[in-house]
Order: structure tokens, then C-alpha cells, then sequence
């Protein structure tokens, strides 16, 4: 042979250690000219490669699966319908799934109960269209529930269609506060959505 492939111990452990040491497995790592492999991973007794991405002993690959498909697709829902029917007659669906009482905000009650703890700050942001009047519209339902000036931040969508109003921080006495100015917001038509 023209060239032999020396192999080296890698136990990290001194000579005299590995004489009084009870037997250990013994890992040998394939060298040429001492430099590394040139896939950058080692190789065991095996021969497979160790390291990132190697399988290890006890895991099986798993199967590639396919994508899950939806029970409804967005072009099954649409249908060539506009989204604005589309939403309504979601927002009717939802609608009509309401407790027996007619409470619309239960589950947000519910939710409420939970995560808040009043009196406490808040943060009111309505994104709508309309421009001035929008923004004086939304303020002046979060000014007219907890009374007083409230600090705003105004920012226009990136087509310039639609602006975000972002009142507060506002201090809220009670969860029905907090209801009648989302109550308040909802009846301006120009309203897209509100957090």
C-alpha cells in the first residue's frame, strides 16, 4: 500500500490511567496525515458519520407527511364570493353561536376574569378608515368612558388607506369600561377591527 491510514486512540485518558482503568470502549478515529475529514464529521468504529443531523441509536427517521389539509380551503369558502359577504356571513355565524342569555362578550368576560385585575392600565387601538375624523371618533370613545385627556399615536397603513389610532395608556376602573368603549367603537361604520 502507498499510503496507510493510521489509526489513534481518543480516549483522552493518560497511558497509565488506561492500565489500572477497568477496559473501555475504545472509539478509533480514521486519520490521514492527521488532518481532519474533509465531510468535516468524524467517523466511528462503524463508519457512519457522528455529529449534528446523525441518526442516533434508538431514533427512527420519521415519515415525510404531507401537508394537512384544511376541511374548508380559502377558495372552497370564497367561491367567488367578495370577502366582505364572506365576513358578514361569518360574523353572523358566530353571532347567532351565542349563549341563550344574548351576551355577546361572555367568553370575553370569562377570559377577563382571568388575565386582568382592575383598576388597571390599558391600551385601546382601532384601525379604521377616514383619517382625522376616525382618529377624533376613537378618542373620543375612550375620553368620554374613562373621562379626561388621553395620550394618542396615529399611524398610517403603508397604502395610505387605513390609519391605526393607539389611545392610551388609560386607566380603567372595571371590566364594563373596557366593554362600553369596544361597544362604542363598534358603531362607527369606518372601523375595520379593534384590540
Amino acid at each position: 500500500m502507498a499510503h496507510m491510514l493510521s489509526c489513534r486512540l481518543t480516549t483522552g485518558l493518560p497511558y497509565r490511567a488506561l492500565q489500572t482503568a477497568r477496559p473501555l470502549p475504545i472509539i478509533l478515529r480514521a486519520l490521514s496525515d492527521d488532518a481532519p475529514s474533509s465531510s468535516g464529521r468524524e467517523l466511528s468504529c462503524s463508519g457512519r458519520p457522528q455529529g449534528f443531523g446523525a441518526l442516533r441509536k434508538g431514533f427512527k427517521p420519521q415519515p415525510k407527511q404531507k401537508k394537512s389539509q384544511h376541511t374548508l380551503s380559502n377558495s372552497q369558502i370564497m367561491k367567488g364570493r367578495d370577502k366582505a359577504d364572506v365576513l358578514r356571513e361569518i360574523n353572523a355565524q358566530l353571532a347567532s353561536k351565542t349563549d341563550s342569555d344574548g351576551d355577546v362578550w361572555a367568553d370575553w368576560k370569562q377570559i377577563d376574569a382571568k388575565v386582568n385585575t382592575y383598576p388597571c392600565e390599558r391600551l385601546f387601538t382601532a384601525v379604521g378608515s377616514g383619517g382625522e375624523e376616525f382618529r377624533a371618533a376613537m378618542v373620543a370613545c375612550v375620553e368620554g368612558v374613562v373621562g379626561g385627556p388621553a395620550p394618542v399615536e396615529v399611524r398610517a397603513s403603508s397604502g395610505g388607506a387605513y390609519i391605526s389610532v393607539r389611545v392610551g395608556p388609560v386607566v380603567v376602573q372595571n371590566r364594563d369600561q373596557v366593554l362600553d368603549i369596544f361597544v362604542r367603537m363598534r358603531q362607527d361604520k369606518r372601523l375595520k377591527f379593534h384590540l
